[in-house]
């Protein structure tokens, strides 16, 4: 791994891959991320899912291999968020990122200055979900999806 981050790993992350090869992290669990991302709630929480293992499927290899052609040189990813996003350490320096693959401008967003800042910062959150519209704008459907919804199967 050393080679990979181009620098010993923190204790912390270390702990993480030894002990549980890798980790999912528990519903309800979030961070306050150093920068908001396109993804930061009302709120200002952010979601991580996991982080990934060193052996098995989905290990930190595979990922960097994915994902080295999509990412800048200098990031390895080593969890996931939210929709297919990613957590990434930068070689060398070992701050954690987030990358919005989906973004049109900036997609490289500082989650925490280091892995020990980021681990420490996860809070159990209950989230209230009262209006499950909220932030949708406007929803389209074609006919034949909305009468299936609807279980009208006279198209």
């Amino acid at each position: 791994l050393k080679e990979l981050f181009g620098r010993k790993i923190s204790q912390e992350y270390r702990y993480i891959l030894e002990k549980h090869s890798g980790a999912y992290i528990k519903d309800y669990y979030y961070i306050h991320a150093v920068e908001r991302t396109p993804l930061t709630d009302s709120d200002g929480w952010e979601s991580i899912m996991l982080f990934y293992p060193v052996h098995g499927e989905n290990n930190i290899f595979e990922q960097y291999e994915m994902y080295s052609k999509q990412l800048p040189e200098e990031y390895i990813p080593i969890g996931e968020m939210d929709g297919g996003n990613l957590v990434c350490v930068r070689k060398n320096v070992g701050q954690i990122y987030a990358w919005i693959h989906d973004t049109e401008d900036k997609d490289i967003f500082l989650i925490g200055k280091n892995m020990r800042k980021v681990i420490l910062s996860f809070q159990k959150v209950k989230k209230e979900y009262n209006d499950l519209s909220d932030g949708v704008v406007k929803v389209e459907l074609d006919e034949v999806f909305y009468n299936l919804l609807k279980g009208d199967n006279n198209e």
